[in-house]
């Protein structure tokens, strides 16, 4: 779903659900089906990790050839009352299992309300977020299949063990919440 010439953005930013939570959780028990694993196969997928990476910096906008700052960086200041409301006036998603603008609002809503996360660092496949609060106390197991929900490459293609535990035990630390659609 890319954005179209008609796309409205007080019209999105309005019609925000409180739906965050659920959309999250409805995508993480469809690719658990997707990927068919029984009950034995979930919990080979969760892990038993203990580390994983510690993000407290940004990294969407460094090179990925010499770790420097990209030539074209812009920082902008947006007419925004709440932070999720930033999808709006940035909207991505809509590919390669990214989340599209509508859905992406509400589980931004509920990533800040929750957490206190807020959207900072987009690119045109990375989108990172500054988490000042990390899990707020919540269950960081519970926020990893979250983050894996919203982003599956997370998982699949940011973690050494490819398990979702490595990712939760990286969020316990973590202020700086990474995600790269591929």
């Amino acid at each position: 779903e890319v954005v179209s010439q008609d796309y409205d953005r007080d019209e999105i930013i309005a019609n925000c659900g409180d739906n965050g939570k659920e959309i999250l959780e409805e995508r993480y028990q469809e690719y658990m089906e997707d990927l068919e694993l029984d009950e034995e196969g979930q919990e080979d997928f969760i892990g038993n990790e203990t580390e994983g990476e510690v993000l407290h910096h940004f990294i969407g906008y460094c090179s990925f050839s010499d770790c420097n700052l990209e030539a074209d960086v812009l920082l902008l200041e947006l007419p925004v009352r709440h932070p999720w409301e930033i999808i709006g006036y940035l909207p991505m998603g809509g590919w390669n299992e990214c989340p599209g603008p509508e859905e992406m609002i509400s589980i931004c809503k509920y990533w800040y309300e929750a957490y206190q996360a807020i959207p900072a660092v987009f690119t045109h496949d990375v989108m990172e977020f500054y988490a000042p609060a990390g899990l707020n106390g919540a269950d960081s197991l519970e926020a990893a299949k979250e983050h894996y929900a919203f982003c599956v490459d997370r998982v699949d293609q940011g973690t050494r063990t490819y398990k979702l535990s490595e990712l939760a035990a990286g969020l316990e630390g973590s202020d700086v919440w990474y995600f790269w659609w591929d």
